[in-house]
């Protein structure tokens, strides 16, 4: 039986150094919405999930997830873990895919490489950051079983590692599989930062979008390695 693979992505309006920034405009558009948008080309996935919290000040995101046609699940603020973990409970998914909506850059091309990676059986935590940073931040992908995500929950109750959803994953490699994946060494673009958490970041990858959407607004990663190299001469 096929399994079912969510893509969950987890957005709030709160944040320390960039409140609303998951619903900052570029182009016309959110962030948010830029990144279900890129989502949705994942051919790997079979539904998206945005997991935001119960916070009046979040019925925003659950609006505009549900204008862009994707499922929307409210949970607590503070305990992400078990606000993921319900959300693909709720989805009957087998699979997650971790995301955040402040990485309107993540490549659906990754996803797909991702959970294919996952389905080999070879490994419990696939991912392109925490096991090791090959890609810059901002295009983080994520992935592991819902069994093993309720395995987690009943392990541990530390602040940090709820906070945090997959902690607990990469600090107990004894306990799990864990796999990195991504580019080959030389488009692994060391040094830049492209998730939104500042204001800088933010004019940063607008930038990003504003060269490259209006010619594809498929661009890939390796699109993004081409520009940056660019602007580096």
């Amino acid at each position: 039986m096929k399994k079912s693979v969510i893509a969950i992505i987890s957005a709030r309006m709160g944040a320390d150094r960039l409140p609303g920034k998951v619903v900052a405009p570029i182009m016309g558009r959110s962030v948010l919405s830029l990144l279900i948008e890129r989502v949705k080309r994942a051919r790997t996935v079979d539904e998206i999930v945005v997991a935001t919290t119960t916070n009046a000040e979040d019925d925003r995101i659950a609006v505009l997830a549900e204008k862009e046609g994707v499922k929307v699940f409210r949970g607590s603020e503070k305990d992400v873990l078990g606000r993921v973990l319900a959300a693909a409970r709720k989805c009957h998914g087998d699979i997650v895919v971790r995301l955040t909506g402040d990485n309107p850059l993540t490549d659906p091309d990754y996803i797909d490489k991702g959970v294919k990676l996952f389905l080999s059986g070879k490994y419990d935590y696939v991912a392109n950051d925490n096991v090791e940073l090959t890609m810059p931040r901002g295009l983080d992908v994520e992935i592991f079983s819902v069994k093993d995500l309720e395995k987690i929950s009943r392990m541990t109750s530390d602040p940090d590692d709820r906070e945090h959803v997959t902690r607990f994953f990469y600090r107990h490699p004894k306990e799990f599989r864990l796999k990195a994946f991504g580019p080959s060494e030389k488009d692994r673009l060391e040094g830049w930062h492209l998730a939104v958490d500042t204001k800088e970041d933010l004019d940063r990858v607008r930038r990003i979008f504003e060269a490259l959407y209006p010619q594809n607004k498929d661009f890939s990663y390796q699109d993004i390695v081409n520009l940056l190299n660019q602007w580096r001469t």
